[in-house]
């Protein structure tokens, strides 16, 4: 192995073991993305929604039929 690549491979260990250290910077995690599942029942809702009451209203609201 030539000599200078031992020292970087000693020095590259050497960094990736005191990461984890207590004292060591933290990397922030971005917030979680919400799921597919999530996205796909707020469409739906969203959709549900617009066909009770279209955006922007009614002139009239809506009565209830009678029997």
């Amino acid at each position: 192995m030539n000599p200078l690549a031992g020292g970087i491979a000693v020095e590259a260990a050497r960094r990736e073991a005191h990461s984890a250290l207590p004292h060591a910077p933290v990397a922030e995690r971005p917030p979680p993305r919400p799921g597919r599942s999530r996205r796909l029942l707020a469409r739906a809702f969203r959709s549900l929604a617009d066909r009770i009451e279209p955006p922007g209203g009614t002139e009239q609201p809506l009565r209830p039929c009678a029997r």
